[in-house]
C-alpha cells in the first residue's frame, strides 16, 4: 500500500508492503495514514523551510521552525489544530491517481 501527497509539484510519499493478514494490514494502513498527515501539516504549516536542498522533509529544520514560531506565534496552536481539522484523507485507486494527474 501506498500513500502520496502532492505539494508544489513535489510528490512526498511513504509505501508498505501489503500484508495477508488483516488485523497487520488495517494497523500499517492507519500508521501510513498518520505519517501522511504529519507530512501535510509540516508541508503547510513550514512550506519550504522544512525541506533541505534536496527537496526532502529535514527534521532538524522543522524543529527549529517550531521553535521560532511556537515562541514568536501566539496563535500557534490553534495554526495547528485548524490545519489537522482541515485535513481529509481518502482511499482511491490507482486509476482514479491516474485520472487526477496524481500518477
Amino acid at each position: 500500500m501506498t500513500a502520496a501527497v502532492q505539494w508544489n509539484k513535489m510528490n512526498f510519499g511513504l509505501s508498505f508492503p501489503v500484508d495477508e493478514n488483516v488485523v497487520r494490514r488495517s494497523m500499517d494502513r492507519k500508521k501510513l495514514i498518520t505519517h501522511m498527515k504529519e507530512v501535510v501539516s509540516v508541508l503547510v504549516l513550514h512550506g519550504k523551510n522544512a525541506l533541505d536542498s534536496f527537496n526532502q522533509i529535514n527534521p532538524k529544520l522543522i524543529n527549529e521552525q517550531e521553535a521560532l514560531r511556537w515562541h514568536l506565534d501566539p496563535l500557534w496552536d490553534k495554526r495547528v489544530k485548524a490545519v489537522n481539522k482541515l485535513m481529509r484523507v481518502k482511499d482511491i485507486t490507482r486509476g482514479e491517481a491516474v485520472g487526477l494527474k496524481l500518477l
